[in-house]
């Protein structure tokens, strides 16, 4: 549907050719430049969520995995669900990423480009931007000529109107005075004087508002051509602006776009996969030989009575026993003092147990044994009888400490050198004063290796004793 250049006097709409009405398009001028500003503020407060978020997942993800270091799930089942909580850890480093695409690329173009199109007044007087004031002023210089017809034409349509309504009062005046008998000729001629002179002015002011008419209808071309020059110089700065705010919306859909990013699909892969590896007769075996049948046991031996172990400190008697591999004591002899005595190696045991499985508290003395009592009544004994005044060759006091146990004090000693780290796997108790007492994962450091018979020299919190290797992990 068309409109003619006359229709713009008569219709009464909102039309963009009345006069004031182009500002709406100076408007959206402004309105570019603002909506630079709001989708700046979208993708930071989705950027916001995006970081929540992740950290979030990260959180999740640290407070179950320790619960999961400590709770009963084991094997294969712990493997494949630290998996699910690696899974979050990774879309946390995804969703790190989408905020830091969004900030770095999307973000930064679109200041970029409001710097580049637009020029904010210092001093704004109605308008935001030198552009929409450049605007304005060019729609009122094509508009202004056309304006004052446009003005014109309205008072001399009041004035023609207005004569109108005068000439139809004096039209009914003279009627009535014609018809009433009271009125004197004099005033019925007056009457139609009136009419008369309203008659011919109603003819001038017609003639005056066709005229204005014609010379308003005579500008519209130009009118509308100079208007719809500056229009389309506006619609082609909006149209940069729309093409623009299209593309910096599939900036953000491929930022956002998680199925397109390769890391998901791999992140998914390795779960899937990390699912599928978790066996139950692989977790069954694992606790039988742990904590089941299948440990090893330090099975009783028989031990012929030896005089020289009531000098010998407990984990050198064990040593000692250990070395027969008949069971029966070697009398007259004493461990190795170039290493520190432990416990039984865990594949050296008779049991058939699993070569992985921790070590046992059997292990230890049994204090319930007859060997354990007696051996202990004899160095109470021992010290009993001996001179409380009673001194060495150099005129000092007996010393109550065997020469092992001298070398086992200087061995643990602190030579302030750092170790390596480790991490408990199992509870352990220290049954002697040299040793450590440590809970499972806990870390502290390895100052030496494993010697022969499976004892290692560490320092927890500040202390210097020996645990047993197979209970610990590097780290």
């Amino acid at each position: 549907m068309t409109t003619s250049a006359d229709d713009t006097l008569y219709v009464s709409t909102d039309s963009f050719w009345e006069v004031g009405h182009y500002r709406r398009t100076v408007k959206r001028v402004d309105d570019g430049f603002l909506m630079c500003k709001e989708l700046i503020q979208m993708i930071k407060e989705r950027c916001d969520i995006e970081s929540k978020y992740a950290q979030m997942l990260k959180k999740h993800s640290e407070e179950w995995s320790k619960k999961l270091e400590t709770g009963p799930v084991y094997a294969s089942l712990k493997s494949a669900w630290l998996g699910v909580l690696q899974e979050a850890e990774q879309q946390h480093d995804v969703h790190m990423e989408v905020k830091d695409r969004l900030l770095e690329q999307v973000t930064s173009t679109v200041k970029c480009w409001q710097k580049d199109n637009y020029s904010k007044l210092t001093l704004p007087r109605g308008y935001q931007t030198k552009q929409a004031k450049e605007a304005d002023d060019s729609f009122r210089r094509a508009q202004k000529p056309w304006a004052k017809l446009y003005e014109k034409v309205n008072k001399t349509k009041a004035d023609y109107h207005k004569a109108c309504r005068s000439e139809r009062t004096a039209t009914f005046q003279e009627q009535n005075h014609r018809n009433d008998s009271g009125k004197s000729e004099d005033d019925r001629h007056k009457a139609r004087e009136r009419v008369e002179k309203c008659r011919d002015e109603k003819e001038k002011t017609r003639e005056r508002y066709e005229q204005t008419l014609n010379e308003i209808n005579s500008y519209n071309s130009k009118y509308m051509d100079d208007m719809r020059q500056v229009f389309e110089t506006c619609q082609s700065a909006e149209q940069k602006r729309l093409e623009f705010f299209k593309e910096a919306l599939f900036g953000i859909h491929k930022c956002q776009n998680l199925h397109e990013n390769p890391k998901i699909e791999n992140i998914y892969l390795n779960l899937r996969t990390k699912i599928e590896s978790a066996d139950c007769n692989t977790d069954l075996k694992y606790w039988s030989d742990n904590h089941g049948v299948g440990m090893p046991m330090n099975w009783p031996q028989y031990e012929d009575y030896n005089p020289d172990l009531n000098s010998v400190n407990k984990k050198e008697r064990k040593a000692v026993a250990s070395c027969s591999s008949d069971g029966i004591m070697l009398t007259g002899m004493k461990a190795d003092k170039s290493h520190h005595v432990s416990v039984a190696s865990r594949s050296s045991t008779t049991s058939g147990g699993s070569a992985s499985s921790p070590p046992i508290s059997e292990l230890h003395d049994n204090p319930f044994s007859d060997d354990f009592v007696e051996n202990e009544r004899a160095e109470e004994e021992s010290n009993d009888r001996m001179p409380a005044g009673n001194s060495n060759g150099n005129g000092g006091e007996v010393s109550h400490y065997s020469a092992e146990d001298e070398w086992a004090d200087d061995a643990l000693v602190d030579d302030g050198k750092a170790g390596m780290p480790v991490k408990a796997l199992y509870n352990y108790d220290g049954a002697e004063d040299d040793e450590l007492t440590f809970k499972q994962g806990e870390v502290f450091e390895k100052l030496e290796e494993e010697d022969e018979q499976g004892w290692c020299k560490g320092r927890l919190k500040g202390r210097v004793g020996l645990y047993p290797a197979n209970y610990v992990q590097a780290v």
